[in-house]
């Protein structure tokens, strides 16, 4: 094993065929040549199987992604108030939400350990954020720099939600 790639974590190997066969047969998240996405939600659960249809949305948009805990009163109230934010943002990001207790190999493989820790995936590529619940004016400033600078480098995109008025829904990959 190459010593500059110990400890790394191969996030595609998590999406396989029978996944991608579903994505390919869904209208969860179809992307047109306008750099527009449509999705089930701005809100999502994220875990191995969706994992691969989240990482292609990356390509368009900032992917925040949020490792929680139920039982941890700071990442819950970090994830309220990221999920207002997310509504307000009208599309230029995209909410992923990760239980580190039911999805631990998810969690290990970006690194994270606590909950109330928060990562993004710009282009496919996972970045560590920060650990901790922030003020909410904290936080949307941060956000909108961080969509700012990433639209300057080509993630540009909108997402429309599908059809839902509701915008905080599970991720649905079978053709129903």
């Amino acid at each position: 094993m190459n010593q500059a790639m110990r400890g790394g974590v191969d996030l595609s190997a998590l999406a396989n065929k029978v996944v991608k066969e579903k994505l390919a047969s869904t209208t969860s998240a179809q992307v047109d040549q306008g750099r527009r996405v449509r999705v089930p939600a701005l809100v999502v659960e994220l875990n191995e199987a969706n994992l691969k249809p989240i990482i292609e949305i990356s390509s368009v948009v900032v992917v925040v992604v949020s490792f929680y805990s139920a039982d941890n009163q700071e990442s819950l109230s970090l994830n309220s108030k990221l999920e207002k934010l997310v509504i307000e943002a009208q599309g230029k990001w995209l909410l992923t939400k990760v239980d580190i207790i039911s999805n631990p190999k998810l969690a290990q493989a970006f690194g994270v350990n606590l909950p109330a820790t928060i990562a993004v995936i710009l282009d496919g590529e996972p970045k560590p954020l920060f650990q901790g619940d922030q003020p909410e004016a904290t936080l949307a400033n941060f956000l909108d720099k961080l969509v700012e600078a990433s639209a300057s480098q080509g993630l540009n995109g909108v997402l429309e939600v599908d059809g839902q008025t509701e915008q905080v829904a599970e991720p649905q990959l079978s053709a129903s």
